[in-house]
């Protein structure tokens, strides 16, 4: 999993609650499938809010700015960053996400 696949991406791995466990391809930095505001919360494409126990891992996600929207050209100021991992606190529930802008560099380790 440490080579990644021959397009540059991670293998990533996923488990159903099933126990299966299934591996793709990182998807590509143009497909984002969440936006990300000022307060650190995520949205998808619809507009709704994802519960900050539940963070993207494994997406790509974009900055929303102050207007909520992300215009075409806003990834050039605020490119798309790769959801690595997030460590919930159920206390403050407050999300900290691990990320990176770079489709493979180098191995992740969590």
């Amino acid at each position: 999993m440490d080579m990644g696949t021959v397009n540059k991406r991670r293998i990533l791995a996923r488990v159903t609650p099933d126990l299966n466990l299934f591996f793709y391809e990182q998807p590509d930095p143009n497909n984002i499938e969440s936006y990300m505001d000022r307060f650190g919360n995520f949205y998808g494409h619809n507009g709704v809010r994802l519960p900050s126990y539940r963070p993207p891992i494994g997406t790509w996600a974009a900055y929303a700015g102050q207007g909520q929207l992300s215009k075409p050209w806003d990834k050039h100021f605020f490119p798309p960053s790769f959801v690595l991992a997030a460590e919930y606190n159920l206390i403050t529930e407050k999300v900290i996400v691990k990320t990176t802008q770079k489709p493979y560099s180098e191995p992740f380790t969590a």
